[in-house]
C-alpha cells in the first residue's frame, strides 16, 4: 500500500510493508528517503508548521519600499494617487506567509523524523503505522511463555498498553490471568 501526499512545495511518500514503512520525503530543502520498522517509531506525536520565509522577508523589504516611494510621491505634492504598488505587494506576501501554512505531525524513529502533513491523508497514514505497528508488537511479545514469573509477565503486559497495543479491556484480562498464576502484586505507576 502507497500513500502520498502534497502540500505547497512538500511531497511525501509513505509506501507500508509486512515489517516497515519505505519514507520519501521532498522539499526545497532537498530529498530524504530511509526505511524503518514500525517497532522503531515513536509513539510520541509532536506537531510542526511550516511557512514559506521567502514571502515573509520579501514582503517586509516591499513593504518598506513601498512605504520610502509612497513618502516620496506625497512630499513631491505631484498629482494622482501616491500609494506605491510595491507597499500593496508587500502587504500581500506577508499575508501570503500568514495564510499559506503547512501542518505537519512529527514521528520520531530510530532513522530519522517522519512528516506527516496534518490531513485526511494523514490520518490514513497514521491509522496504517499505528495499526501495523500494533499487529507486529502483539505477535512479539502478547504471549505466556511457560515458566515466566508473574511480575515479568505484568510488566510485559503494563509495557504494551503503554505502547497502545492493548485496550484497557485485553490489559485487564491479561492481568486476570498472570494473577491466576500466582499472587497479585501492586501495579506500577506510570
Amino acid at each position: 500500500m502507497e500513500i502520498t501526499q502534497k502540500r505547497h512545495s512538500t511531497r511525501t511518500r509513505y509506501r507500508f510493508g509486512e515489517a516497515r514503512v519505505d519514507y520519501h520525503v521532498k522539499d526545497p530543502s532537498g530529498e530524504r528517503e530511509f526505511a524503518v520498522a514500525y517497532v522503531d517509531i515513536s509513539r510520541d506525536r509532536q506537531k510542526a508548521v511550516e511557512r514559506n520565509t521567502w514571502l515573509r522577508n520579501a514582503g517586509y523589504f516591499w513593504v518598506a519600499l513601498g512605504a520610502l516611494l509612497t513618502w516620496l510621491r506625497f512630499s513631491d505634492d505631484k498629482p494622482g494617487f501616491p500609494l506605491s504598488i510595491w507597499l500593496v505587494v508587500g502587504v500581500g506576501c506577508i499575508i501570503a506567509y500568514h495564510v499559506r501554512v503547512t501542518r505537519f505531525i512529527v514521528l520520531g524513529s530510530s532513522k530519522g523524523n517522519l512528516y506527516i502533513v496534518d490531513d485526511a491523508d494523514g490520518a490514513r497514514i497514521l491509522e496504517q503505522i499505528e495499526t501495523r505497528r500494533a499487529a507486529i508488537m502483539r505477535a512479539e511479545y502478547d504471549f505466556f511463555p511457560e515458566g515466566e514469573a508473574p511480575e515479568r509477565l505484568r510488566r510485559r503486559f503494563t509495557w504494551l498498553r503503554d505502547e497502545g497495543v492493548l485496550d484497557d479491556d485485553e490489559y485487564k484480562a491479561r492481568l486476570m490471568l498472570v494473577d491466576a498464576l500466582g499472587p497479585p502484586v501492586e501495579e506500577p505507576r506510570a
